[in-house]
């Protein structure tokens, strides 16, 4: 494609800023001919150069060497690929018009150049990273830009004059491309205003610069701002009222393995939104991820932030009812933890870990239990409170060693008789360790009938 326009952002904070800034803020207007009498430079240069968001950034510089602004983040890519190509080194261009009202300058390079199209996504992007997942959600907001933009394009094919209609598709497209940092709409972006630019209808002409600096100004403060503050927020909450988060949970997903899916997300944005949301929502936007790639982003991130409020609820229901168990109830909890410190667990299980399973199974734990599981739940607390043959407690916690041995969890080859001198300092009556051993055909009716639940949350080695 013939460019012959290079759009300039951000030089209301460059080395002109001072000279720049009063005229942006009033919108006073520059004839072509005083550019270069305000500006004080007859030639700028773009060259590409470092920068912390974006890594395709072309600045462009004074005679001096100093920094007045930056290529558009969507020529650059295409800029860069043809110094590349070109073996140069920098471009000289001349300021040919100003948009004072928007802070734009538009620029035309010294010699023709011929940019062929070129997405921004870098080579090392993993286009197949969560490729697979249930279902991906699409905002609302982003798929009514996706139609905004084809209506306005298919209205300046068509149109052979200016009509209100027009007016309408450009208000629908301003009003939502704002919601939408990934890289979906980038050639549209160049190509409706070229379109715009270039119209018999006068008034679309007008509309142009507005146009393009919607487009710009999706990576300004403010926009960055809103968007963390209350476009993501609003995804999040029309994800959370959905079944989204339940059909995820069905295919077997937990909140551990969304977020180790998370932890790959290209270009370590999970990270930076765990840290810093602003700056995630910068990078994001810089990093100008192909739609599929975004949404399957945006869409394991809501259901990661609906799966931790449910979690935190359910801890907040846990603790509640860890409160309201009567002291009998709560005399046991503490009796099982000071058992499960004596263990001689394997690497994989410590005591923490042993706990935080009999608090699940005992219905106090972080996750909510399904009726079934929570009638087996009260089969485990009658057990630890009514046993016949002695002390409750302790001929039940001798069943569970047995589960536990079974299930590989202790660093012991002693047995049964030893297992029990481990924890309880005698090797008496240690048969009823053998009795919860999961191959025992001796083991109780109402153990056995909790052995569903215990197999459900048992730990295991990751």
């Amino acid at each position: 494609m013939e460019i012959d326009e290079l759009i300039i952002v951000g030089s209301r904070y460059g080395v002109l800023s001072d000279v720049l800034r009063p005229l942006y803020e009033k919108g006073t207007p520059i004839e072509q001919e005083k550019i270069n009498e305000v500006l004080g430079y007859d030639e700028f240069y773009l060259m590409p150069g470092p920068n912390d968001l974006d890594p395709y950034a072309v600045g462009a510089y004074t005679t001096e060497g100093k920094e007045m602004g930056f290529l558009w983040m969507y020529q650059a890519p295409a800029l860069r690929q043809w110094i590349d190509e070109n073996h140069a080194r920098f471009v000289t261009i001349h300021i040919k018009r100003m948009n004072t009202k928007y802070g734009l300058m538009i620029a035309e390079s010294e010699r023709p150049i011929r940019l062929k199209p070129c997405d921004r996504i870098s080579l090392d992007t993993d286009m197949e990273w969560a490729d697979n997942l249930p279902k991906v959600m699409r905002s609302i907001s982003i798929q009514s830009l996706a139609l905004s933009v084809a209506l306005l394009q298919d209205e300046l094919e068509k149109a052979e004059r200016w009509t209100e209609r027009m007016q309408v598709r450009i208000d629908n497209l301003l009003r939502n491309l704002p919601s939408d940092l990934s890289a979906h709409h980038y050639r549209d972006a160049i190509n409706l205003y070229k379109a715009m630019k270039s119209s018999k209808i006068e008034e679309v002409r007008q509309q142009c610069d507005i146009v393009l600096q919607a487009f710009v100004r999706r990576g300004s403060a403010n926009q960055m701002q809103w968007w963390v503050k209350e476009w993501l927020p609003s995804f999040f909450q029309e994800v959370a009222k959905g079944d989204l988060v339940r059909l995820y949970e069905t295919a077997g997903y937990t909140l551990e393995r969304v977020e180790n899916i998370l932890n790959g997300a290209p270009a370590n944005l999970f990270y930076l939104y765990k840290v810093n949301r602003l700056q995630f929502a910068y990078r994001l936007y810089y990093t100008a991820l192909p739609r599929e790639l975004y949404s399957r982003l945006l869409t394991l991130l809501a259901v990661y932030v609906a799966m931790q409020e449910k979690k935190r609820k359910q801890e907040e229901s846990n603790r509640q009812k860890a409160y309201a168990l009567t002291e009998s109830r709560k005399d046991i909890v503490r009796k099982l933890d000071v058992l499960i410190d004596k263990g001689c667990w394997v690497s994989f299980v410590q005591p923490e870990v042993v706990k935080a399973f009999m608090r699940q199974v005992l219905g106090i734990g972080t996750q909510q239990l399904t009726p079934d599981q929570e009638q087996m739940s009260k089969k485990l607390w009658t057990l630890f409170e009514k046993r016949k043959g002695g002390d409750a407690i302790r001929v039940t916690w001798q069943n569970m060693i047995g589960y536990f041995d079974s299930k590989g969890l202790f660093d012991s080859r002693g047995g049964s008789p030893n297992l029990n001198k481990v924890f309880f300092d005698t090797k008496d009556n240690y048969s009823n360790i053998d009795k919860g051993r999961l191959d025992s055909k001796d083991m109780l009716s109402n153990f056995k009938d909790i052995i569903p639940l215990l197999e459900q949350f048992c730990p295991q080695k990751t």
